[in-house]
């Protein structure tokens, strides 16, 4: 079931595109729509009645993508799985038996 995604300005409330199974779709040359650009993962579309730039953000698993794949956060897990891999060790020589 599709429904219109509309301008979040309350006065305007133009339809800007159509939401298709959490999805936003967006028609080429749509009158309405002003301007069309990204910021990381969130799509900004601008209204061409308000001005208003209307934010969608795509559904979890695109944003959780998006984020896992910036240099800060794979510098992170990268540190994280080291920090692991060095508690794994200290502990497995703490349980080894000492030799008599």
């Amino acid at each position: 079931m599709a429904r219109s995604w509309r301008c979040y300005d309350k006065t305007c409330q133009i339809p800007l595109g159509t939401i298709v199974q959490g999805e936003l779709v967006l028609r080429q040359s749509d009158p309405n729509v002003q301007a069309i650009c990204t910021e990381g993962a969130i799509l900004n579309v601008q209204c061409s009645k308000c001005g208003r730039v209307n934010r969608w953000v795509p559904k979890d698993s695109a944003l959780v993508e998006a984020v896992m794949h910036m240099h800060s956060m794979e510098e992170f897990i990268s540190q994280l799985s080291g920090m692991w891999q060095s508690f794994k060790a200290r502990r497995d020589s703490e349980e080894e038996p000492a030799e008599e």
